[in-house]
């Protein structure tokens, strides 16, 4: 989920603090950041999830372990 999702924005909070853009100290940074970016990655993990749950499963070599694990997940 990483590299797929939230990278993009630890990158970004990583450039802002290293560039003196963000101050992790202060409140109104803080408070700033949650008003901005907590709505952007709650509808990327979002994008994630729906993503992951319409993927396909792969198929296990051996069927009948593949079907012991589907009936395991249900």
């Amino acid at each position: 989920m990483y590299s797929a999702c939230t990278n993009v924005f630890h990158q970004l909070f990583q450039h802002l603090e290293e560039t003196g853009r963000l101050d992790l100290s202060s409140e109104v940074h803080m408070w700033c950041l949650h008003l901005v970016y907590v709505p952007l990655i709650q509808r990327a993990l979002d994008r994630f999830r729906d993503g992951w749950n319409c993927h396909r499963l792969r198929m296990f070599l051996n069927q009948k372990t593949n079907m012991e694990t589907l009936r395991y997940l249900k």
